[in-house]
């Protein structure tokens, strides 16, 4: 059992704190224990060491079998040698011959016997030695789970031993403002975060703590990017510290060290950023999210494998969170009707996303391409989304779209053209396989060196969607998203993605939408010459239907209501 030093200033309580804490710890250490199944491992391992024991003596014993038969071919030896001597003498003694020739013969038979059981022995070897060497492994490997176990079960009793601890000097030091830990992996997402943040900072019931933090998209290998992130929060303006795993690698005893008592995940996905950050190692305080998506626009958001959880409401981390604050009542009433836990732990704040999209997107309109002596061109913002294989949401369609786009782009027919590929997208078309490496770099060289192309990544695009014409996507969020600026919104569809829910069905009204470059082509063309049918009105009714709850004040709300609420 652990004890826990406390400082002398500690109180008469601080002292039955200590004597809980020693409690707590223990039962811990025996629950956790019980619950990792570490106890199972050790008795795997005692019958190992059983069955170990017992095939040495079986080996011993045909050790000795040997060691005899060894003595009886020593034998059968000399007796060979004095037939051999009897057989040279054998042309001097006539009377000899029908006995030795006997005797011969009974050797030759004793031989064979002696033969044949050697061989038998030398196949029990074998036999015991391949049982050995297999059971020797699967003892190392199940030795090696052990060890991984006991290295697992220590660093939850120290997760929980500090958690304890944290709990302690709360209870023993009361503070007034609510700490708050902001875990940044995705810059691309900050919008949905950003006004909070400010708000949050601009407001005396706060303390903020922003982190720049490493991520690892869907076909990443290996974590990374923390350093990005940091630098895209530094142009930004945003103060922040930088938890990346080379630089931290404690990044999570440092962010207990801080004693949050809310933090905010970007995402809900824990296979994209470090273990140490993940829902379980994160719970000792209470844990908020705000969706980095526009909204639900389908009806099923998970893998094809039967009774999967549902991703956009069921996973671990929607059933650890504290608070999620939805965008809309039907975005809460999925919760209720898909989670495992229900929609108790969802409020309905609106989205502080689609505020930022819009405020930043009026004031501050930025297109990244042309040049001062070049006609401005129709400038075009093309989204190719992450989800190119047929195993999961399938919108993507960027395997068979990438070239008929450089060839639009060369042709240089007065259109400019911004990729604002998913985060994702990239990585992920090399852990499928789907396009050669030599092509995608090849591609993207192309793209780069023409002067109306340009490629963004990482960081907001309010400013983007402002000053742009049009847009091209395959994708899922924009689909909602770019019908707040009220301007054309081309969808290529990819014919085999997930299907729409009523939301997504309503989305589809303000959109165009094509399956082929071709067809894209077609729109803009008809852009260009002022007869593209307006969905302006289709907009503009969805955005007020479904992106309009706490329409200018989410962030106000969200941190007024945690300002409520986030110490009770």
């Amino acid at each position: 059992m652990y004890s826990n030093p406390v400082p002398d200033l500690y109180t008469l309580t601080a002292k039955a704190m200590r004597s809980f804490i020693s409690r707590m710890v223990s039962f811990t250490r025996s629950f956790v224990a019980r619950a990792t199944g570490v106890s199972a491992v050790l008795d795997r391992q005692v019958m190992y060491e059983k069955q170990l024991a017992e095939q040495a003596e079986v080996l011993q014993g045909v050790a000795e079998q040997v060691e005899q038969a060894g003595r009886g071919v020593s034998l059968l030896g000399d007796e060979l040698h004095s037939i051999r001597c009897r057989l040279d003498t054998l042309g001097r003694d006539s009377s000899l011959s029908v006995p030795l020739l006997k005797q011969v013969v009974d050797g030759q038979n004793q031989f064979g016997i002696l033969s044949e059981l050697l061989h038998l022995l030398d196949d029990s070897v074998r036999q015991l030695d391949a049982r050995l060497e297999s059971g020797a492994a699967q003892f190392d490997a199940d030795f090696q789970k052990l060890c991984a176990d006991i290295r697992l079960l220590d660093g939850r009793i120290d997760a929980v031993q500090s958690t304890v601890q944290l709990v302690a000097r709360r209870s023993s030091f009361g503070r007034r403002r609510i700490r708050c830990a902001f875990l940044i992996h995705n810059t691309a997402a900050w919008d949905a975060l950003a006004d909070v943040v400010e708000g949050m900072r601009n407001h005396p019931r706060f303390e903020v703590f922003v982190y720049s933090i490493d991520r690892r998209f869907p076909g990443a290998v290996g974590y990374g990017g923390e350093s990005e992130v940091s630098e895209e929060l530094d142009r930004l303006g945003v103060v922040h510290r930088r938890l990346g795993t080379e630089r931290t690698p404690d990044g999570l005893g440092l962010l207990r060290s801080t004693e949050p008592d809310l933090i905010f995940r970007q995402s809900p996905w824990d296979f994209d950023i470090p273990d140490m950050f993940s829902t379980r190692n994160i719970n000792f305080a209470r844990i908020c999210y705000i969706p980095y998506y526009a909204t639900v626009l389908v009806e099923r958001h998970e893998t094809h494998a039967e009774n999967s959880p549902d991703f956009h409401t069921d996973m671990e981390f929607h059933r650890s969170c504290w608070r999620i604050f939805c965008d809309s009542e039907f975005h809460k009433s999925l919760f209720d009707a898909t989670a495992t836990r229900g929609d108790d732990n969802v409020v309905v704040s609106g989205n502080p996303k689609f505020d930022r999209l819009l405020r930043l997107g009026s004031t501050h309109p930025h297109w990244p391409v042309g040049e001062a002596d070049r006609r401005r061109g129709t400038r075009i913002i093309w989204a190719p989304h992450h989800s190119v294989t047929d195993d999961w949401l399938g919108f993507g369609t960027f395997v068979w779209t990438y070239e008929a786009m450089l060839e639009w782009a060369r042709q240089d027919d007065g259109c400019e053209f911004v990729m604002k590929p998913h985060p994702a997208l990239f990585d992920r078309l090399k852990d499928a396989n789907l396009i050669d490496d030599a092509a995608l770099a090849e591609f993207m060289h192309a793209w780069a060196e023409m002067p109306n192309t340009v490629t963004i990544q990482d960081s907001s695009y309010a400013e983007l969607f402002a000053a742009s014409d049009c847009l091209i996507t395959d994708g899922i969020s924009f689909i909602a998203e770019y019908q707040l600026f009220e301007k054309p919104l081309i969808f290529i569809d990819s014919g085999r993605h997930a299907a729409f829910n009523e939301i997504g069905a309503a989305a589809l009204d303000g959109v165009h939408s094509v399956t082929s470059i071709d067809d894209a082509r077609a729109a803009v063309e008809a852009l260009k010459r002022g007869d593209l049918p307006s969905k302006s009105a289709q907009q503009r009714a969805f955005v007020t239907q479904h992106l309009n709850a706490n329409r200018g004040t989410s962030a106000q709300f969200i941190v007024e209501y945690l300002a409520r609420e986030g110490q009770t």
